[in-house]
């Protein structure tokens, strides 16, 4: 097994240790067809999308909405996209990074990927290239430190939302999401 192939296992296997569910495509359409299990459990009357190369690629846009599920993105949910967020029932988003030894996601802010699409909604789905799995945080940092501009926020998500009380009771999706599932393309 490749040092690539024993990340992508490691990161796989921690986003699962984390409580969430990850899924390899190894093809658009395998991605598509985990869209449409996710989309079957989940049963969405709503989801809010955001934006990038690699969703757009995967046309996941056409096929929600050729199911007549209500499809919010940066265009159509404009100055309302908190509050739009806040009403879907599942929000997905393109990762920029992953890192294999935790399992954690990390979503850079930009301008049709607000952070709300991955916090508000209760079930939130994640793609990532596996070409962007790093072994961990140092590289990641390493990168960012040599950058010009730094991205307006940076959210790190490993596994379904948690707190636990004073009592230390544990307690899923209070701050965020209760569902994540994560699918990790394995192909260019």
């Amino acid at each position: 097994m490749s040092a690539a192939s024993d990340f992508v296992e490691q990161f796989v296997a921690e986003v699962r240790r984390v409580a969430g569910s990850s899924y390899r495509a190894h093809s658009s359409d395998e991605a598509l067809s985990v869209l449409e299990a996710i989309i079957g459990e989940v049963r969405p009357r709503s989801v809010i999308l955001g934006r990038g190369d690699l969703l757009e690629s995967l046309g996941f846009s056409y096929w929600i909405r050729d199911r007549g599920i209500t499809l919010l993105t940066a265009d159509s949910a404009g100055e309302n996209w908190k509050e739009n967020a806040a009403q879907a029932d599942l929000g997905i988003t393109e990762a920029d990074w992953g890192f294999s030894d935790t399992g954690t996601l990390v979503l850079e802010a930009r301008p049709g990927q607000e952070r709300a699409t991955s916090l508000l909604p209760p079930v939130h789905l994640a793609v990532l290239s596996a070409s962007r799995l790093l072994t961990g945080i140092s590289p990641y940092l390493s990168d960012l430190a040599r950058r010009p501009e730094l991205p307006s926020c940076i959210t790190w998500i490993t596994g379904p939302s948690r707190t636990a009380d004073i009592e230390l009771t544990l307690t899923v999706g209070v701050h965020g999401p209760g569902q994540l599932h994560v699918i990790l393309l394995d192909f260019p």
